[in-house]
């Protein structure tokens, strides 16, 4: 019983001491916790004003990286004009050989002008769509109100005698005439007599 006594104080000193540092780590881990939540807080707080201050802005990187694709986009020059010097000379004719009411268009796309039919699968449709793309008419009148197109007019150079243009000019002509649009041919030349030319929109129209 004696020794029972004397080892008690003892016990009892050794878990008071476990206690203070179980108690010491508890307030540590409290503090250090509070200390982290503190700095996310104003690590938040800091990123919102940045974000906001940048907002308008660009990072160095994101900078150097836009000015790269300016260097990139920046041979372009605006034109002089839609037509070429002939194309031109042919137009200031041909607005005085239409109907008043009709519109003249200039360089529009066949597939604007010429549609593939619709119900046909999907690999046709692309097949067709493939004849088409990446044309243009040089000429299309169209009626003023509706701009239905009434006929499409090519002007043809020298460069439309080699075969390969033959044979573009001839699938262009065939698709004209399954679409149902009438097509004009006309030879460049220096000067264009504006009764000849409207005979010759009259012909190919009816």
């Amino acid at each position: 019983m004696r020794i029972h006594m004397l080892a008690t104080p003892s016990t009892d000193s050794g878990l008071l001491v476990l206690v203070i540092i179980v108690i010491s780590i508890i307030i540590f881990v409290v503090k250090k916790g509070a200390e982290n939540y503190k700095n996310e807080i104003s690590n938040s707080s800091q990123n919102r004003v940045n974000r906001r201050k940048y907002t308008h802005s660009s990072s160095p990187k994101t900078g150097k990286k836009q000015e790269n694709v300016h260097q990139e986009l920046n041979h372009y020059v605006l034109a002089r004009s839609l037509l070429t010097d002939a194309e031109l000379n042919f137009k200031n004719t041909l607005e005085n050989a239409v109907p008043r009411d009709t519109a003249i268009m200039c360089k529009v796309r066949m597939e604007d002008v010429v549609e593939v039919e619709r119900g046909v699968e999907f690999r046709v449709r692309q097949q067709h769509r493939g004849h088409v793309k990446s044309r243009h008419f040089d000429f299309v009148i169209c009626d003023r109100s509706s701009l239905r197109p009434l006929l499409a007019i090519e002007l043809d150079d020298a460069s439309h005698r080699s075969d390969q243009a033959r044979m573009s000019d001839a699938k262009k002509d065939a698709i004209c005439r399954v679409a149902g649009l009438p097509m004009l041919r006309v030879r460049v030349r220096g000067s264009y007599d504006r009764h000849e030319l409207k005979r010759a929109i009259e012909n190919a129209v009816n």
